[in-house]
This record gives structure tokens, sequence and C-alpha cells, in this order.
């Protein structure tokens, strides 16, 4: 960690070598995380995520150019893929992607995919 002083705010700072690859699969070992949405952000974390050794599951919904690419990026309906609308089978932790000119929408139905 990295003490900051920016004017008059004092910060402390987590760097890349605070966590790396390593300590993050300890942290994480007995957790799910859940990425709800398949989109540029969604895709690259979860993808990253299990490359990396962390249990994914993905939500997102059935049809869709997205939804084709969670099946050919090998995410297995059932197993690792999911519809959003249906509880989590498992896994209490989560990360839901939102595009950042959604944020304001984000969690609202949307037509986007």
């Amino acid at each position: 960690m990295k003490e900051l002083t920016l004017g008059n705010n004092h910060e402390t700072a987590i760097e890349r070598k605070d966590y790396p690859p390593e300590r993050v699969k300890q942290i994480l070992a007995n957790e799910t995380i859940a990425v709800i949405g398949y989109g540029v952000q969604g895709r690259g974390q979860s993808l990253n995520m299990r490359d990396n050794g962390v249990k994914v599951i993905v939500g997102q919904r059935k049809g869709g150019k997205a939804y084709d690419l969670c099946l050919q990026d090998g995410w297995v309906p059932g197993e690792t893929l999911f519809d959003p609308k249906k509880p989590r089978p498992r896994g209490p932790s989560s990360s839901t992607s939102c595009p950042t000119p959604g944020r304001r929408t984000c969690g609202r139905r949307s037509s986007r995919t």
C-alpha cells in the first residue's frame, strides 16, 4: 500500500502488488463470483478471473450475440452460465458489469445485451 497526499487529503492507495494472483486465489478460494452481463466489461472480467483460477459463473439472458459469445468462450449452460432473472444457484459474491454510459440505468430492465 502507498500513502498519498493530495493537497490536504491523505489517502492510502492499494496497489496491484498488494494483491498478487496467489493472494487473490487464497482470498477467493471458497467463493464463486457471479458476473452479471457479458458485455465488454463482463466478458473481460469473467475470462480474466476464470483464467486466473477463480470460480466464476456468468448471468446472461438466453439468445442474442452475448449469449452466443458465452457459449463460444466455454461457459456451460446450467453449470457456469445462467439466466440472470432466476435466483443464483450458488455464490454470495457478485460483480455487475455496466457500460459507462448505462450506469444510471444499471440494474433496470434494458434492451441492451
